[in-house]
């Protein structure tokens, strides 16, 4: 999701300040994986926290940094493994919220029990950014500045459409033909000598794993 061009895109809009300061983030990625998948599919033993929930926790500590002062986390145990003798007992849907510096916040929506509208919306003083669905492989980014009053809004939209490449192939997943762009990003740090990608620091990584288990920790405790 991070190699994106509708993503470095994304990244440059707020880093050019052109939304003004950036107060909250709200990401989705959330869909029916009994339909898609089956009951057979090997992710409901892990559940949708780590299946789904990853990404848009990535996407909101890729915009707010790692200085988060308070998380608050909510979530469903899937309903169908003793129905159907599966057995799954797992976190299929929740969410995360944290509270970064000053008013700065995320909210983090994930499931793998209904279709969501699986996009990220990113609120800023000045204005605002969609990443539209599917906001973890997007192709589309709408820029929204913000004008005249909340009574007669004079708004101004910008949107720009990313193409995907076109490989030969059969792909499962909605854009996957952009995994090329992370393919590419590690072929040139290879290239330089580099050992992590700049777009995706470990450290992101390794709070997102920290973040999420202790997520999956209290929901299921709670269910107990």
């Amino acid at each position: 999701m991070r190699f994106f061009p509708a993503v470095e895109y994304c990244r440059e809009v707020i880093k050019n300040g052109e939304i003004g300061e950036i107060q909250q983030v709200r990401a989705d990625f959330s869909f029916d994986m009994k339909s898609d998948e089956g009951l057979e599919s090997p992710t409901w033993r892990t559940g949708g926290i780590f299946d789904a929930g990853v990404y848009p926790v990535h996407q909101s500590l890729m915009i707010c940094g790692e200085n988060i002062k308070e998380t608050v986390c909510a979530g469903i145990i899937d309903g169908y493994g003793y129905g159907y003798g599966y057995g799954f007992g797992q976190v299929a849907a929740g969410m995360l919220y944290a509270r970064f510096e000053g008013s700065l916040s995320a909210i983090s929506e994930w499931s793998i029990l209904y279709e969501g509208a699986e996009e990220t919306d990113i609120y800023g003083s000045e204005g605002r950014i969609r990443l539209h669905s599917p906001a973890h492989t997007p192709t589309c980014v709408s820029v929204i500045k913000y004008g005249g009053s909340r009574r007669n809004p004079d708004n101004t939209i910008e949107t720009q459409v990313f193409r995907l490449p076109s490989i030969p192939g059969k792909f499962i997943f909605p854009c996957s033909e952009g995994l090329i762009y992370e393919a590419a990003a590690v072929q040139r740090c290879l290239a330089a000598g580099r050992t992590e990608c700049p777009q995706a620091p470990i450290d992101d990584s390794l709070l997102v794993i920290q973040l999420l288990s202790e997520c999956d920790h209290i929901i299921k405790s709670r269910e107990n």
